[in-house]
Protein backbone atom coordinates (compact mmCIF):
# COMPACT_ATOMS: atom_id res chain seq x y z
CA UNK A 1 0.00 0.00 0.00
CA UNK A 2 1.35 3.32 -0.41
CA UNK A 3 2.72 5.66 1.72
CA UNK A 4 0.14 7.38 4.21
CA UNK A 5 0.38 10.90 4.58
CA UNK A 6 -0.49 13.70 7.72
CA UNK A 7 -4.59 12.76 6.71
CA UNK A 8 -4.75 9.75 7.04
CA UNK A 9 -4.28 6.49 9.49
CA UNK A 10 -4.69 2.99 9.51
CA UNK A 11 -7.14 0.43 11.60
CA UNK A 12 -6.85 -2.88 12.28
CA UNK A 13 -8.34 -5.09 9.61
CA UNK A 14 -11.64 -5.46 11.36
CA UNK A 15 -12.18 -1.55 11.19
CA UNK A 16 -11.47 -1.50 14.63
CA UNK A 17 -8.78 0.74 15.81
CA UNK A 18 -5.77 -0.36 17.47
CA UNK A 19 -4.96 0.55 21.16
CA UNK A 20 -3.03 3.32 20.47
CA UNK A 21 -5.75 5.58 18.81
CA UNK A 22 -9.07 6.94 20.16
CA UNK A 23 -11.16 6.33 17.24
CA UNK A 24 -13.92 4.25 17.76
CA UNK A 25 -16.46 4.04 14.57
CA UNK A 26 -16.65 0.59 12.81
CA UNK A 27 -18.58 0.66 9.89
CA UNK A 28 -20.35 -2.48 9.08
CA UNK A 29 -20.42 -4.17 5.70
CA UNK A 30 -24.44 -3.38 4.58
CA UNK A 31 -24.09 -5.34 0.80
CA UNK A 32 -22.19 -8.41 0.33
CA UNK A 33 -20.51 -7.97 -2.88
CA UNK A 34 -21.31 -4.22 -2.99
CA UNK A 35 -18.39 -1.31 -4.67
CA UNK A 36 -15.87 -0.36 -2.91
CA UNK A 37 -14.39 3.38 -2.29
CA UNK A 38 -14.76 5.31 -5.88
CA UNK A 39 -16.43 3.07 -7.60
CA UNK A 40 -19.70 4.75 -9.35
CA UNK A 41 -23.11 4.14 -8.25
CA UNK A 42 -26.54 5.44 -8.46
CA UNK A 43 -27.77 4.36 -5.10
CA UNK A 44 -26.55 2.83 -1.39
CA UNK A 45 -27.38 -0.77 -2.84
CA UNK A 46 -24.86 -0.80 -5.45
CA UNK A 47 -22.03 -0.10 -2.39
CA UNK A 48 -20.59 -2.59 0.07
CA UNK A 49 -21.07 -0.23 2.84
CA UNK A 50 -24.57 1.54 2.06
CA UNK A 51 -22.85 4.60 1.14
CA UNK A 52 -23.47 6.36 -2.51
CA UNK A 53 -22.24 9.95 -2.39
CA UNK A 54 -22.47 13.14 -4.28
CA UNK A 55 -19.39 15.20 -3.46
CA UNK A 56 -18.79 19.00 -5.08
CA UNK A 57 -15.25 18.24 -4.68
CA UNK A 58 -14.47 15.15 -6.34
CA UNK A 59 -17.10 15.74 -9.30
CA UNK A 60 -20.56 15.03 -10.02
CA UNK A 61 -20.25 11.72 -9.93
CA UNK A 62 -21.96 9.25 -7.42
CA UNK A 63 -19.56 6.76 -6.08
CA UNK A 64 -19.58 4.33 -3.01
CA UNK A 65 -17.45 5.28 -0.05
CA UNK A 66 -17.67 5.26 3.37
CA UNK A 67 -17.24 7.64 6.78
CA UNK A 68 -13.94 8.25 8.42
CA UNK A 69 -14.05 10.74 10.40
CA UNK A 70 -12.62 9.82 13.30
CA UNK A 71 -9.62 11.24 13.01
CA UNK A 72 -6.25 9.61 13.36
CA UNK A 73 -7.77 6.55 13.71
CA UNK A 74 -9.63 6.51 10.44
CA UNK A 75 -8.93 3.38 7.72
CA UNK A 76 -9.88 3.54 3.88
CA UNK A 77 -8.00 0.60 3.45
CA UNK A 78 -8.39 -1.53 0.50
CA UNK A 79 -10.74 -4.30 1.26
CA UNK A 80 -10.69 -6.40 -2.27
CA UNK A 81 -7.28 -7.25 -1.73
CA UNK A 82 -7.09 -6.21 -5.51
CA UNK A 83 -3.76 -3.39 -5.34
CA UNK A 84 -5.92 -0.10 -4.85
CA UNK A 85 -4.98 2.41 -2.35
CA UNK A 86 -7.89 4.72 -0.36
CA UNK A 87 -7.29 7.31 1.69
CA UNK A 88 -9.69 9.64 3.50
CA UNK A 89 -10.51 12.71 2.41
CA UNK A 90 -11.27 15.36 5.19
CA UNK A 91 -12.42 18.76 4.83
CA UNK A 92 -12.36 21.44 7.14
CA UNK A 93 -15.05 24.03 8.08
CA UNK A 94 -14.48 26.26 5.30
CA UNK A 95 -13.15 23.52 2.67
CA UNK A 96 -16.54 21.38 3.75
CA UNK A 97 -19.21 24.26 3.14
CA UNK A 98 -20.58 22.48 0.68
CA UNK A 99 -19.94 18.70 1.51
CA UNK A 100 -23.03 16.98 3.35
CA UNK A 101 -19.93 14.41 4.78
CA UNK A 102 -16.47 15.94 6.72
CA UNK A 103 -14.45 12.95 5.87
CA UNK A 104 -14.77 9.96 3.48
CA UNK A 105 -12.84 7.60 1.69
CA UNK A 106 -11.67 7.83 -2.10
CA UNK A 107 -9.27 6.10 -4.39
CA UNK A 108 -6.14 7.61 -4.62
CA UNK A 109 -4.10 7.62 -8.02
CA UNK A 110 -0.78 8.52 -9.37
CA UNK A 111 -2.94 9.04 -13.00
CA UNK A 112 -6.19 8.66 -14.30
CA UNK A 113 -5.47 5.30 -15.53
CA UNK A 114 -5.64 4.30 -12.23
CA UNK A 115 -9.07 5.49 -11.52
CA UNK A 116 -12.46 3.63 -12.62
CA UNK A 117 -14.71 4.22 -15.70
CA UNK A 118 -16.43 8.07 -15.16
CA UNK A 119 -13.81 9.64 -13.82
CA UNK A 120 -11.18 12.11 -15.86
CA UNK A 121 -8.61 13.50 -13.90
CA UNK A 122 -6.09 12.27 -10.93
CA UNK A 123 -5.68 15.88 -8.59
CA UNK A 124 -5.41 16.63 -4.71
CA UNK A 125 -8.04 17.51 -3.33
CA UNK A 126 -7.05 18.03 0.39
CA UNK A 127 -3.94 17.04 2.05
CA UNK A 128 -1.00 16.14 -0.88
CA UNK A 129 -2.27 12.94 -2.05
CA UNK A 130 -3.86 12.11 -5.73
CA UNK A 131 -7.29 11.09 -5.75
CA UNK A 132 -9.56 10.33 -8.43
CA UNK A 133 -11.99 13.09 -9.39
CA UNK A 134 -14.81 13.64 -12.26
CA UNK A 135 -14.36 17.29 -13.53
CA UNK A 136 -16.04 16.52 -16.43
CA UNK A 137 -19.58 16.02 -14.98
CA UNK A 138 -18.91 18.81 -12.44
CA UNK A 139 -21.90 20.93 -13.64
CA UNK A 140 -24.55 17.75 -14.27
CA UNK A 141 -26.14 17.71 -10.30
Amino acid sequence: MAALVLLTAGCAETGQVEASTSCDLIVDIEYPGGALHGQPCTSAEDCLYGRCHLSPSVGGLKFCTKPCDCGPGSSCQDEDGAGRSYICQRFSEVESELETMSAFCTQACDAVADCPDGYDDCAVITGSRRVCVARAVEGNR
